[in-house]
């Protein structure tokens, strides 16, 4: 199978199996940074098609389409046909390739629609393309999301809508100790806490990070000296025992 390698400063537009139309996907594909990818996800290869254009690829394991649908597809130059049972889903393995092939900026469609869960778990993929240092949206006709880490830049020329949200992803230690010494701690009782935290922190100094957690836990004997605190480990990190979060984890 043939690899489209892109040159720098080319898009990747992954287009999933959400709610997008064909127009959109035109207009979105037309307005990109060129030279671009289409990529297909699943039934999104079939809503690229009904926009007019051809995909580079399809990817997916296609249980959302039917006969004739699968008949356009596999029809396709270049198509990778996943299993069903698999530990990611087609849009993360769709966006590890993209990412793969280290573009300038990502461009997500049909992320979203009538599934939340479907909604959020793309939102959390967004992830990965800004660890690897790739711009990436997820946009919709009314929406545009993106994950940033450290400083960002808004400009009012280049807004999307009318409105901004800004919106923690993650909790970091820091953020919990606030919560709890500004109230969140105060006007009921529990039995028990459990805690989990410093995964998102793993930036730190792992002593300051010990720091913090025995800061929450005795921040919670105080205000709720009657409680029981079961303290957690956080899940290990990266694919493999070797990955350096895991390691650091």
């Amino acid at each position: 199978m043939k690899k489209d390698i892109p040159k720098n400063g080319e898009t990747v537009i992954l287009v999933a199996g959400g709610t997008v139309e064909p127009g959109f996907i035109r207009r979105v594909f037309e307005e990109a940074e060129m030279p671009a990818l289409l990529i297909g996800v699943d039934r999104g290869t079939i809503a690229i098609l009904e926009a007019g254009l051809e995909p580079s690829r399809a990817i997916g394991d296609f249980d959302s389409v039917d006969t004739s649908q699968w008949e356009r597809i596999r029809a396709l130059p270049h198509v990778e046909k996943l299993i069903p049972e698999k530990d990611d889903t087609d849009t993360e393995h769709a966006l590890r390739y993209a990412i793969s092939l280290a573009p300038k900026k990502i461009l997500m469609l049909g992320c979203t629609g009538t599934r939340l869960d479907q909604t959020i778990s793309s939102i959390g993929l967004l992830k990965q393309a800004t660890d690897a240092g790739i711009e990436a949206y997820i946009l919709d006709a009314n929406n545009r999301v993106r994950v940033v880490r450290d400083a960002c830049t808004l400009r009012e020329a280049d807004a999307f809508g009318t409105y901004v949200s800004v919106l923690p992803y993650g909790d970091r230690i820091e953020h919990l100790i606030w919560r709890f010494e500004n109230g969140e701690l105060e006007g009921y009782k529990a039995k028990l806490f459990q805690v989990m935290i410093g995964t998102n922190n793993r930036d730190r100094n792992p002593a300051d990070v010990a720091d913090g957690v025995r800061r929450i836990v005795e921040t919670i004997r105080m205000k709720h000296p009657e409680s029981t605190v079961l303290l957690l480990p956080i899940f290990p990190c990266g694919e493999t025992a070797e990955d350096k979060n895991r390691r650091r984890n």
